[in-house]
């Protein structure tokens, strides 16, 4: 049944002081009408009632990490001395110089390549010669054959020659060069960076003797970075991989790439890790920032409290409390009325919320301003039937 009230008399008669007591199942059922001198008398607010397409959870803390498969141990591939460093720590890109290493074993190599390729041009000259006098019946098959085995055996070395010099970080364009020239094209061994990323660990020293294979530094490429945060066993239930998570701090989202299945003993907690682009090298090792993971419409749980499938968001200030419920007032084409909600979270001066009833396109707006006003308001007229 809709009630008319007489806001003056009210304010005057002291019906808004004292305790306030009301049903939230009279408020639904009643309507109240009151104008807008009136509401603003009362300092009642409203704003449009919208729905959302995801909503936040609370803030946790998460802390940055290389991911596990992006991170690269660069060694020496020769043995020598240490002669120049050009990158400790840091940001490196592609190709750029880390060290440089004096190594007699990088120039035997190159000697190798060398005499490889003098010998096969040797055996090939012969191998034509012969194949001209096998034609003419002075040569035989036989000492043909074992010239063309000779050829195909040298052309193994010189690849095996050549691919040893790649292996250790000579480019293509000197390992060209020193075929063509058949001379020593470096006697420093240049070390380069074969990814972007940032050096966190310098484990050699200027002029240090290196072994191969002898760990120089260690780097990660950091164009994707995890952000590590642990969760509660039970809230982890709700997360899935693949689930959008927001870096408010960062103004960043990612999406969930792991979550663990172990559960830490001591804490309860559980590990999960969340993706995000860092094409701007932005995000470091270690950093620290505040994460909340994205709830949509399907990941928003199903119970018999939460019937309605749209999530609202509105100011904290619209909620009013009553025992054990929550409700907010919302305007209708009867009035002023009251619905019951389930808050899905408060995010600092926002609230996320589902209505425990549906709702129609006759709710208009909602009140964000002076619940405690409507509160009294229906209590007075509760009080008077």
């Amino acid at each position: 049944m809709k009630k008319s009230l007489k806001i003056q008399a009210l304010l005057f008669t002291g019906c808004f002081a004292g305790s306030i007591f009301f049903t939230p199942l009279m408020a639904q059922e009643t309507a109240l009408t009151l104008t807008t001198e009136q509401q603003t008398m009362m300092g009642l607010k409203t704003s449009a009632l919208n729905p959302v397409s995801a909503y936040p959870s609370a803030h946790y803390s998460a802390r940055a990490m290389i991911p596990l498969n992006k991170r690269h141990q660069i060694s020496s591939t020769v043995s020598g001395k240490v002669v120049a460093l050009h990158h400790s720590h840091g940001e490196i890109k592609q190709g750029e110089l880390i060290a440089e290493i004096e190594s007699p074993e990088f120039i035997q190599m190159q000697h190798q390549l060398i005499a490889a390729v003098a010998d096969l041009e040797v055996a090939q000259q012969e191998l034509k010669r012969t194949q001209a006098l096998s034609k003419s019946g002075v040569s035989s098959v036989k000492n043909l054959n074992a010239i063309r085995a000779e050829v195909t055996k040298l052309q193994a070395e010189k690849q095996q020659a050549r691919s040893q010099l790649t292996m250790a970080g000579m480019s293509e364009k000197q390992i060209n060069a020193l075929m063509k020239t058949q001379s020593v094209q470096a006697e420093r061994l240049n070390v380069v960076s074969q990814v972007t990323g940032q050096v966190y660990d310098l484990d050699v020293m200027l002029n240090q003797y290196v072994e191969k294979n002898q760990t120089l530094i260690t780097m990660g490429e950091t164009e994707t970075m995890v952000f590590e945060a642990f969760v509660a066993q039970p809230f982890s239930m709700q997360l899935h991989e693949g689930q959008a998570v927001s870096l408010p701090a960062l103004n960043k989202q990612g999406v969930i790439g792991h979550i663990h299945s172990d559960v830490d003993q001591m804490t309860q907690t559980v590990d999960v890790h969340i993706k995000v682009a860092n094409p701007n090298g932005d995000v470091f090792r270690g950093q620290l920032t505040p994460v909340q993971f994205l709830f949509e419409q399907s990941d928003k749980p199903s119970t018999d409290q939460a019937i309605n499938s749209h999530v609202y968001q509105v100011s904290s200030a619209a909620i009013s409390q009553e025992g054990a419920d929550n409700m907010v007032f919302v305007e209708t084409e009867k009035g002023i009325e009251s619905r019951l909600i389930d808050v899905l979270n408060v995010n600092g001066s926002e609230m996320y919320f589902t209505f425990k009833e549906p709702v129609d396109n006759s709710v208009k707006s909602i009140f964000v301003q002076g619940s405690t006003a409507l509160k009294s308001a229906f209590a007075a007229i509760e009080s008077e039937e």
